[in-house]
């Protein structure tokens, strides 16, 4: 595992090596069969993610994910065809808000849409959460401190728990049910 975050390291993103560390570990601790990412970006906790599931090595999983940036779309593909785990996930340009349905089933979702507590918010009215592992970028004190900087509404309507960086400026949460 540490040679392949040297590998996803140099990837473009907001937060630190550690964090796709923690997703990862996450996965692995979890073992999901169906999951969905809103928001690859560039890649990075998409093959964090794939990473995990490969190492699992369960043949029936499954791996969505989305972005609405065709440029980051093709980038994140082009970074899991290279990593040999386009096997695993190839990343969709989609805009999850004008999609009918989400899935409706899933065992994990990981939503990082810019760390906005509305955005998640619209998500989450429009899935079937319970008993399911949902987590998003951000939810710590410091990052809602972003989105107040931002003027976006922060998760403090959401219950959550902090997974990563609890005092740090990057941050990802668990929905607790």
């Amino acid at each position: 595992m540490e040679e392949f975050f040297k590998l996803i390291d140099p990837i473009p993103r907001p937060y630190p090596l550690e964090y796709g560390i923690k997703l990862y570990n996450e996965i692995l601790k979890h073992q999901p069969k169906i999951c969905y990412e809103f928001g690859s970006s560039w890649g990075f906790t998409t093959c964090a993610i794939a990473k995990a599931l490969h190492d699992i090595g369960n043949k029936k999983i499954k791996f969505y994910s989305y972005d609405i940036d065709p440029k980051r779309v093709n980038k994140a593909n082009a970074l899991l065809k290279s990593l040999n785990l386009d096997h695993i996930c190839k990343v969709e340009t989609k805009d999850i808000f004008s999609l009918k349905s989400f899935g409706s089933h899933f065992d994990f979702l990981y939503i990082d849409i810019h760390n906005n507590g509305s955005a998640i918010q619209k998500v989450l009215d429009r899935i079937n959460y319970k008993n399911k592992l949902v987590y998003f970028e951000g939810g710590s004190n410091i990052r809602n401190q972003v989105c107040v900087e931002r003027k976006v509404p922060t998760f403090e309507n959401l219950n959550y728990e902090v997974i990563f960086g609890e005092n740090k400026r990057h941050s990802f949460s668990k929905l607790n049910k």
